[in-house]
């Protein structure tokens, strides 16, 4: 193995995926010296924004016997609550955990954190050095010699001969104009900021309706808040509610039966997923009715809510089969043609993300609680954030003169990692694009090379030794939020990288992805 520098931007889940896999992919050879950089903003390793120490109101949407940073390990965090409980229970002391429990994201950032030192114990006993830096990456050069120079926030540069991007969420600058203002919060966490800044009985906008929002809304009225809390989804769709179901292997809906169709058509069709997708419902035991497709989204949120607490009261399989596609998902979504994807975003994504990312039914009786005492409420719509002279924030919906216009002393922005570069708050991407070093994908994020995880410049050439996993990756990829999917690609990048190491070849195409490259359809679209 040849001398090396790894950089890794970020130190969230994403990151320590990777840095496990690069633990036991790597052909350690102790007389070479390889260091990698892990360069993360944030004081505590390993946790990132999802499991920041935070509100313990900020509850998993995994169960506790399925999550895992790790695509060669199932069961991990578990494994770890069980064998390790002096190290969480004098924080939750009060928490029972079994595997259908889904435990605080805090508890589960612990276990980052305690993995992350364990991962850097281990490569040192290989004579792999893992430095831990504090500080942004702002942005890198291309070097004559092939390699990279990353320049962060502070003094240091690092020259690397591989960059992997591990940013997690990015915010969004949709509404940088109002950051400077008392009152506005760009994020919602840490939560427990919101409920130490945020007036007891102010009234709240939060500007979102997924998991992060409904962490908010929770950690508020958690906290002791008592002011008028307003969830606003754009879209209109609430999440489902998790059943009691257990994980299900698919028969018909399976990446072997897609790389069959492509290799016989070229493309697959929407059409003939959704299809498949029906077939598989129903042998899972379930029923569903994909004929109409997008469904409405509800008209009374409140009664969504009470309907799908107790529809969760059973197994649900068509939940089931929906978490079964992070199996392959990448690769379907790869392989449909452009005008496929390009209906799929316009008229299904908000439909499909409310039924595809649920939340535990504990959650779900809180909003319901919280909205039948009159405290929280639903709207659907775009909003329009106004500053007024009073100080005050005035939320309109719609352009239309006689626009009902509501006013809040504080909205919290919680619509997640844009898949637009352009609304990106991160100073590294605007360079990397300016620099013509990547590029925005058709359908959202930094263009990469399917099969590697590379990242591709204006042209479609690849960048031999610059990688990006994650949210980033939201165009080549689509679903990007599983922890799932990304320790699966944080596998792919290292086992690529550890043969690009042991044989000098940059472009080598890891063993796991050969056999779904040789069906994959072309990219050029």
């Amino acid at each position: 193995m040849k001398d090396a520098v790894i950089v890794i931007v970020g130190c969230g889940a994403t990151s320590i995926s990777l840095l496990g896999s690069l633990a036991r992919t790597l052909q350690m050879d102790r007389a070479s010296k390889l260091t990698i950089y892990i360069v993360e903003k944030r004081r505590l390793r390993g946790r990132g924004l999802a499991y920041d120490a935070d509100a313990i109101s900020n509850l998993l949407n995994t169960r506790a016997g399925f999550i895992t940073p790790f695509a060669d390990r199932p069961g991990h965090f578990f494994q770890w609550l069980s064998a390790n409980r002096a190290a969480w229970k004098n924080d939750f002391p009060d928490l029972t955990v079994e595997p259908e429990s889904f435990v605080p994201r805090p508890l589960f950032g612990l276990y980052m954190e305690y993995v992350a030192s364990d991962l850097t114990g281990e490569l040192a006993q290989c004579g792999v050095y893992v430095i831990h830096v504090r500080a942004e990456v702002t942005d890198l050069e291309h070097n004559v010699d092939g390699s990279l120079t990353v320049i962060t926030n502070t003094s240091l540069t690092i020259k690397a001969d591989y960059v992997v991007l591990c940013c997690g969420n990015i915010e969004s600058r949709e509404y940088s104009d109002f950051e400077r203002h008392p009152g506005f919060y760009a994020s919602p966490y840490p939560v427990r900021k919101l409920t130490r800044t945020i007036g007891k009985g102010s009234s709240v906008a939060v500007l979102g309706a997924r998991l992060s929002a409904i962490d908010a809304v929770l950690g508020l009225i958690a906290a002791g808040h008592k002011g008028p809390l307003t969830m606003f989804s754009r879209s209109g769709y609430f999440p489902s509610v998790r059943g009691s179901q257990g994980r299900y292997v698919p028969k018909l809906l399976t990446l072997e039966r897609i790389q069959s169709y492509v290799g016989q058509h070229g493309r697959l069709k929407l059409s003939v997923l959704v299809n498949w997708a029906a077939e598989e419902i129903a042998l899972a035991g379930g029923s569903a009715d994909l004929t109409a497709l997008p469904p409405a989204p509800p008209t009374d949120p409140l009664a969504f809510f009470e309907s799908e607490i107790a529809a969760a009261a059973e197994p649900r399989p068509w939940q089931a089969v929906l978490y079964a596609t992070n199996a392959f998902i990448d690769y379907a979504w790869q392989a449909l043609d452009d005008n496929d994807r390009k209906k799929f975003l316009s008229l299904y994504q908000s439909a499909w993300m409310s039924y595809r990312v649920s939340i535990p039914v504990e959650n779900a009786r809180r909003l319901v609680e919280a909205a039948r005492k009159g405290q929280l409420s639903f709207s659907s719509g775009h909003p329009l954030v106004l500053r007024k002279a009073d100080g005050r924030f005035a939320i309109r919906l719609g352009e239309a003169d006689g626009c009902e216009i509501k006013r809040y002393n504080a909205v919290v922005c919680v619509f997640g990692s844009p898949r637009d570069l352009e609304h990106l708050d991160s100073m590294l991407v605007r360079n990397l694009v300016a620099k013509a070093i990547g590029c925005a994908n058709r359908y959202g994020g930094l263009d990469t090379d399917p099969d590697s995880g590379r990242i591709k410049g204006p042209k479609g050439h690849i960048v031999p030794n610059l990688y990006a996993i994650g949210e980033l990756t939201s165009g080549t990829n689509f679903f990007t939020s599983a922890l799932e999917i990304n320790a699966r690609h944080a596998q792919r990048c290292a086992r690529h990288i550890s043969i690009s190491l042991t044989q000098g070849v940059a472009d080598i195409m890891p063993a796991e992805t050969a056999t779904a490259a040789a069906g994959r359809p072309s990219q050029a679209a």
